[in-house]
């Protein structure tokens, strides 16, 4: 047993992520990748994006 020590996490247990970085959204607009001339994400223009690009 490690004490209080044994509560310290060294390495996440999560899930691994499962997009790439070029797949996230983080950092792109929609209307500089070429959806519509939104500023905004919303769900169906996510979907058309990845149905289109993926």
């Amino acid at each position: 047993m490690k004490g209080l020590d044994g509560f310290v996490m060294d390495v996440s247990t999560g899930a691994p992520e499962q997009l790439t970085p070029e797949q996230t959204m983080i950092s792109k607009l929609p209307h500089k990748v070429g959806v519509t001339d939104k500023h905004n994400w919303t769900l169906a223009l996510a979907a058309a994006y990845f149905k289109r690009v993926f």
